[in-house]
């Protein structure tokens, strides 16, 4: 936008100006955005114990809180395996629990004892403003380590021997 002030002659012989100012508006929610700090955290998990604590989170609170002045609208959350495809979390051993009051969304490890879920899950998440079709990734992803004991003892309980 392109704004013109004129000033004309005034009684006391005050000689004409002129200056130009353009002006740039921007839509603060057309701009990349920072995430904020990542609520979710590295855990291990042994096959065959209770279910993990859900580690929770708050879709608003993943968007770093200087990225926009006004509200984007909304926004939408992946929770995705990072192995470059975003695989969905297996259904069977994570939920990704956004059931109840959106402020209190959770993500949880199950309970299971299938020896094949052993192994290094390491999760990433993407957000984005919806209206905007603008999105944001965790850089570093978190982890979840899924531990068979039967493959790796962590005890060894001695029974004496009788005759």
């Amino acid at each position: 936008m392109r704004i013109t002030v004129a000033a004309g002659r005034a009684a006391g012989g005050i000689a004409a100006a002129n200056f130009t100012v353009d002006l740039t508006f921007v839509d603060p929610c057309s701009l990349p955005f920072a995430l904020a700090d990542s609520p979710f955290f590295d855990q291990e998990y042994t096959l065959g114990t209770a279910a993990l604590p859900a580690q929770e989170w708050q879709a608003a609170d993943l968007i770093a809180p200087a990225a926009s002045p006004v509200d984007c609208g909304p926004i939408s959350v992946e929770i995705y395996v990072d192995d470059g495809l975003m695989t969905q979390p297996r259904v069977d051993l994570f939920t990704d629990d956004r059931s109840g009051d959106p402020a209190a969304n959770a993500f949880t490890t199950n309970y299971s004892e299938d020896a094949s879920a052993a192994g290094v899950y390491n999760f990433k998440y993407r957000v984005t403003y919806v209206n905007e079709n603008l999105s944001a990734e965790s850089d570093v992803p978190f982890s979840i380590t899924v531990i068979d004991p039967c493959t790796a003892p962590t005890s060894l309980d001695l029974v004496p021997l009788t005759d």
